[in-house]
């Protein structure tokens, strides 16, 4: 019988009952792994370009931020009621910040999607323990996620400036 290796395994890491683990395909092996993430390679290289890829990316992301965003409210027995739009959700989404309206917001939010895989959002509060007062979006290429020591996500890093 003819066994095939396709991949390697990187590094292994068990945490409870799940085993984390990476390959490297074999074609790989002994060879410097890029960079997971370099946004500024993936925005450059298909985004900016790629006027195909530019197209697609921005007709995804204005037809995604059209619809309008509803808020509603569950009840026991699962049936929804709109909350109108006073609620503080519904208010939010509506302005989620003072720079952008809600369709910029999420017009932005999904071309860092199709441009990196990630989009992130941070919520800024009035206050210590209130309701978020604004919705900002992050650059996907400047954050960073620090892994715990099982590797689960400990924080994110955002440097300012630069």
């Amino acid at each position: 019988m003819m066994r095939f290796t396709w991949a390697r395994t990187a590094w292994q890491r068990v945490v409870g009952n799940t085993v984390l683990v990476r390959l490297i395909p074999t074609w790989q092996a002994g060879r410097a792994l890029a960079k997971p993430h370099d946004y500024a390679l993936f925005a450059d290289e298909a985004y900016r370009r790629n006027a195909l890829v530019a197209a697609c990316v921005w007709e995804i992301a204005t037809s995604a931020a059209e619809p309008a965003l509803k808020v509603q409210r569950r009840h026991v027995d699962g049936s929804l009621e709109d909350v109108g739009s006073d609620h503080p959700l519904a208010r939010l989404l509506a302005k989620p910040n003072v720079f952008q309206s809600q369709y910029e917001f999420l017009e932005q939010f999904h071309t860092h999607q199709q441009v990196t895989g990630n989009a992130y959002i941070r919520k800024i509060r009035a206050a210590a323990g209130h309701a978020p007062a604004q919705l900002a979006l992050l650059r996907p290429d400047r954050t960073s996620i620090l892994p715990d020591a099982n590797g689960f996500v400990k924080q994110y890093d955002y440097p300012l400036g630069g």
